[in-house]
């Protein structure tokens, strides 16, 4: 299994300023009360490893997140289904912010640093793995720059988009396929992509029977996510900045997705966590808190210099510790 570890410096402010992502927040929390609290919710099973065993861990903006106790999952149980998924991220005044205010303020580091290298992932890995591949498929795709990017390389002859999160640009040669819920069946591909889409899923076992069901065999599918077993999720638990609904109903652990491929036919080809924010997420909390953390962390965001920091977070990479997890998926 391929583990890469990334060595750069890029400040978190770059792609999440925290102005901002205090607004969004505050927005996301008033739009899930008033889309999402009052309509339908469904009690669900560990999203991972279908387990019932579980226990409370906190509630955030209304909603219940419960950590399985077999794989250590986190995911918010009871939900909503994935109509009103889409409905939210289609009518919220969050998402209106997000595309209005959020992106435009970080959008040159979030091409040059998160949509280019993203690209670049996709398509290097596919036309090693699988250079004869020609359609590739995203499923809810939460910006175009990232379809705009692996357009470039010409890699693919066919891109197709399904149920998107945001206005794909008409120029992009691009195939845009939506239906308010899932789509089903998913469009025939040979290389897939799920970026933090698992996050939002109502049903992650259905989007990821309807993946393997497009694939052929030896297909891939390129996933990133946030990992509920990461640093600073961990730290943090339901203090953490970065967890709210919709956005990461479903926090799987590294041995979570570990049974959700098992148990798909998947392979993993590589699963990294090439994290950089880790370590200065639960420092900024610190400073915002006054304290409030375990002697050693505190210590070690509060006491010890950027270097330690940043060597720590090369060690949390190392270990597949970080909360951001970069995963390759081949159909057996």
């Amino acid at each position: 299994m391929r583990h890469m570890v990334f060595y750069e410096e890029i400040d978190e402010s770059e792609v999440r300023p925290a102005g901002l992502l205090e607004e969004y927040a505050a927005l996301s929390r008033s739009e899930v009360e008033r889309l999402i609290l009052g309509g339908e919710l469904e009690d669900v099973t560990c999203p991972a490893c279908g387990s019932h065993k579980r226990e409370t861990a906190f509630d955030r903006f209304g909603l219940t997140y419960r950590q399985c106790r077999d794989c250590l999952s986190l995911y918010a149980s009871p939900r909503p289904p994935e109509s009103t998924i889409y409905d939210y991220y289609r009518n919220s005044a969050a998402e209106l912010f997000w595309h209005k205010a959020m992106f435009p303020a970080t959008r040159e580091a979030r091409l040059d640093r998160i949509a280019s290298a993203r690209a670049t992932w996709v398509c290097e890995s596919a036309r090693e793995l699988l250079p004869n591949a020609r359609r590739f498929l995203d499923i809810g795709c939460h910006q175009d720059g990232f379809l705009r990017e692996v357009a470039r390389t010409g890699f693919f002859e066919d891109i197709v988009t399904v149920n998107p999160l945001v206005e794909v640009a008409d120029e992009l040669p691009v195939s845009v396929v939506a239906d308010r819920g899932c789509v089903e069946p998913l469009p025939r591909a040979d290389v897939v992509s799920l970026l933090e889409s698992v996050d939002r899923a109502a049903d992650v076992g259905r989007l990821i029977q309807g993946v393997v069901n497009a694939l052929p065999a030896g297909g891939l599918c390129f996933v990133t996510t946030t990992l509920g077993s990461g640093f600073d999720i961990q730290a943090l638990w339901g203090d953490s900045p970065i967890i709210f609904p919709p956005d990461r109903l479903n926090l799987l652990t590294v041995e979570g997705w570990e049974a959700l491929a098992s148990g798909a036919g998947l392979e993993i080809i590589e699963f990294s966590t090439p994290g950089l924010f880790d370590v200065e997420i639960v420092r900024r909390h610190r400073e915002a808190v006054r304290g409030g953390l375990p002697r050693f962390l505190d210590y070690l965001v509060g006491g010890r210099d950027r270097q330690v920091r940043g060597e720590f977070q090369q060690f949390l990479q190392k270990s597949r510790l970080s909360s951001h997890g970069r995963i390759l998926l081949r159909r057996r």
